[in-house]
Formats: C-alpha cells, sequence, structure tokens
C-alpha cells in the first residue's frame, strides 16, 4: 500500500540519483530506488515507474489520496527518466553531428563532432578524401540491407535526398 513515506523517499532518492550525469546504469538504480521504497513490492514499484515515465496519473493513482504528491514527481521527473531510459536502451547510439570547415594555407579540412544519446562527445578532423572514405564505407553498409525491404523503404526518403546531394555535386 503506497503511503507518504513511501513517496517522500522515491522523491528523495529520484534528487539523490538525477543531481548526478545520467549514465547507463541510471535507469537501474531508478528501478532499485523504488522498489527500496516500496518494500520490495514490485508491482507497486513497476506501476509507479510507470506513471511517472508516462507522465500522467495512471490506474488507481488517478483517485489516490497522495495523488498531488504523485503528480508533483511526476512534474520534476518525467523527462530525467524518460532521458535515463534513453540512455539505457539507445546511449552509444549518435544523437547529432556537426562539422566546422576549416581552411590553411589552401588546405581544406572538416572538423567533425559527434555527440552520442549518453551525452559522450568525440571528435576529429577529416580532409576531402577521408571523408568520401567514410561515405564509400557507410554506403557499403547500408548496401548490405538490401534484403530487407522494409527498412529500404523507411529509409527511401532520406536514401533519396543524398542521391540528390551526390548528383548536385558532380553536376
Amino acid at each position: 500500500m503506497l503511503n507518504e513515506l513511501m513517496i517522500h523517499n522515491i522523491e528523495a532518492i529520484l534528487k539523490r540519483i538525477f543531481c548526478q550525469k545520467i549514465t547507463r546504469s541510471t535507469i537501474r538504480e531508478v528501478q532499485n530506488g523504488f522498489m527500496a521504497c516500496t518494500k520490495n513490492d514490485q508491482e507497486l514499484s513497476r506501476d509507479l515507474l510507470e506513471t511517472v515515465l508516462s507522465g500522467t496519473l495512471q490506474g488507481g493513482f488517478s483517485s489516490h489520496p497522495l495523488a498531488d504528491n504523485i503528480k508533483k514527481i511526476i512534474s520534476e521527473f518525467t523527462i530525467p527518466l524518460r532521458v535515463a531510459k534513453e540512455v539505457f536502451e539507445r546511449g552509444e547510439f549518435i544523437s547529432m553531428v556537426t562539422s566546422d570547415i576549416l581552411k590553411n594555407e589552401g588546405e581544406i579540412a572538416f572538423v567533425n563532432r559527434i555527440k552520442r544519446v549518453d551525452g559522450e562527445e568525440f571528435s576529429f578532423i577529416s580532409d576531402p578524401a577521408s571523408t568520401l572514405h567514410l561515405l564509400h564505407h557507410f554506403t557499403a553498409r547500408l548496401k548490405e540491407f538490401e534484403q530487407n525491404k522494409d527498412l529500404l523503404q523507411a529509409m527511401k526518403g532520406d536514401l533519396i535526398a543524398i542521391k540528390e546531394k551526390l548528383e548536385a555535386l558532380t553536376r
């Protein structure tokens, strides 16, 4: 049975967890915290976690006497909790790529920056030849999906846009 002390402890645990950098293990910390605060009641812990993740009161929580307290937790922690879940599921995936042109005495290079979902950033410098090398590499990797017609269909618009940009470069 959910009580005021449990809600208070969940809020305290979430504050402690989210004052630190979000990592791939953050969602596990949250799950463990919810379990500890609910005295290992798996169903209650899962329902509370899903409620905070959803951003809305769900099930019996909408009419629960502590609904306002739960809303406060939802308001403060839904976004950080969603980010923690995304970092857990897709942390090493790319979230952003950017580059700047660097010119030095007639030489051209690109300063490339890649940011992952988990916040890690990497940078590297490439010249036009190494940029083409990357393009060849990733084009060959995409070609491996030829048998997966559904995936190719989903990517078709992006592939056509890339093709048009490459054609414009060769005119």
